[in-house]
């Protein structure tokens, strides 16, 4: 899960769940691809 929050007064405006999907290419890993779903209004709970 990822929250969006603004730097400049810490407010948090909205939520997202993310997936990160990997390839292994030989001793190698790398995220080829990121995914968010689920976008929401952040509860006013999660402000920091």
């Amino acid at each position: 899960m990822h929250r969006f929050c603004q730097i400049a007064d810490g407010s948090c405006e909205g939520m997202a769940d993310f997936v990160m999907i990997w390839h292994q290419d030989g001793e190698r890993w790398e995220i080829t691809r990121v995914l968010s779903y689920g976008h929401r209004a952040a509860p006013a709970a999660a402000s920091p």
